[in-house]
């Protein structure tokens, strides 16, 4: 209730600036079933509700700038200690430059909260993405982007990182309805240098003080950790095929490669969890990504979709055991296979979508060898 009430009051600081602004709210909510929400051998069940809304205020003719703010709500039915709430808040300028050269700059601040058995994932996000684009024809356009992030955890202080992405994008229409799209990827994250404290016991002999005589003194020393530093590149080719006015094919590939990789753990009761485990860091692997998807708009403009994906995870730290928790390769490979079905209908001011996802990942870690079924039905709103 508590979450309600505060996008209610935004929404409310928003609409008095209505005089001066156009004001601009979306909302949307969908209930997912899925039968193994930690992908993994234990199949975890459980039912996820999100509640999301959007709600901001734009002025200016040839500069045009945004503010909006977004609320997101996600509610576990099974095992409520995983709800979390999110809120952010984001600035869009967008100069009008010229027909050729579009820029716009994006800053933001998103905080997380989680409930207190989960709260090691609190954190606080702040962001600056400029992206410009220019026509270098009429069927040819070029794109270059930058995004800064810095994140801040409120339990897990070396967790602390900065990252940046470089982003190179090249787009061509031709007259065939085919467009081609590529795209590379330059990423950079680096985890804050920190200094621990461990105590431990000493015991200290006394010779002549009588037989036996000791002395147990407890010993505190503290540690500096240097910083930790990964980097990634990613290449991406999309090509997308009109077949007719209501048919369109679209295949998809991409290979990441992994540059460097310094790891940062956390010391559970568990034992040492490396970061590639704790947050399913996409910095943590390489491999290849392609997919299929077919577009059929169908009477009523219902829009059908099939996508069929296969992703290749070969990580660079992980290892792989048996579940004995003895290891039995150096490197976790993963071989994962989505296929996705989905119905979308447009209304005027909302929209109404319907998703079946199942998933097959294949590892030589036997924990991570599952299948995966999930349904969404959502509604999307908007004024």
């Amino acid at each position: 209730m508590k979450f309600f009430l505060q996008m209610l009051l935004v929404f409310f600081v928003l609409f008095s600036f209505t005089v001066y602004a156009q004001l601009n709210v979306a909302a949307s909510v969908s209930h997912m079933i899925d039968d193994n929400i930690d992908n993994n051998m234990y199949q975890l069940q459980d039912h996820l509700t999100t509640l999301s809304l959007d709600a901001g205020f734009g002025w200016g003719n040839d500069q045009l700038t945004t503010i909006t703010y977004s609320g997101i709500y996600e509610h576990y039915a099974l095992h409520k200690e995983r709800n979390a709430i999110i809120h952010q808040l984001s600035a869009l300028y967008e100069p009008n430059i010229s027909e050729q050269f579009a820029l716009s700059l994006e800053a933001g601040v998103s905080k997380r909260i989680d409930n207190e058995s989960y709260n090691i994932y609190d954190h606080t996000l702040f962001y600056l993405q400029p992206i410009a684009e220019y026509d270098l024809s009429e069927n040819t356009e070029i794109g270059v982007s930058y995004l800064f992030n810095r994140v801040v955890f409120n339990n897990l202080p070396n967790f602390d990182y900065y990252e940046h992405s470089l982003q190179l994008q090249s787009s061509v229409y031709l007259p065939t309805r085919t467009t081609i799209i590529s795209k590379a990827f330059m990423n950079f994250k680096e985890y804050d240098p920190y200094t621990y404290t461990s105590t431990d016991t000493v015991t200290i002999s006394h010779p002549g003080q009588g037989q036996g005589s000791t002395t147990r003194v407890i010993r505190t020393s503290e540690h500096d950790v240097p910083s930790a530093q990964t980097s990634q590149l990613a290449i991406v080719v999309r090509i997308a095929q009109g077949i007719t006015q209501k048919t369109g094919i679209a295949a998809t590939l991409q290979y990441q490669w992994t540059l460097q990789k310094e790891s940062r753990f956390f010391l559970s009761n568990y034992g040492t969890i490396p970061d590639d485990q704790l947050f399913d860091n996409p910095y943590g692997y390489k491999g290849y990504f392609w997919g299929l998807m077919v577009t059929q708009v169908l009477p009523l403009s219902v829009k059908l979709r099939f996508s069929f994906y296969q992703q290749q995870r070969i990580y660079n730290s992980l290892p792989a055991f048996d579940l004995g928790e003895n290891i039995i390769a150096a490197h976790r490979e993963d071989t994962r296979n989505t296929l996705s079905i989905s119905a979308e209908k447009e209304f005027r001011y909302f929209s109404i979508s319907a998703i079946f996802d199942t998933i097959t990942n294949s590892s030589n870690d036997p924990f991570y060898t599952y299948n995966n079924q999930a349904f969404t039905l959502a509604f999307f709103f908007s004024l």
